[in-house]
């Protein structure tokens, strides 16, 4: 699934910010 992938990158970004 996409969506997991694009959560998951989502996650790292907020973590990063």
């Amino acid at each position: 699934m996409k969506t997991g992938g694009f959560l998951k990158v989502l996650a790292l970004l907020g973590k990063n910010d």
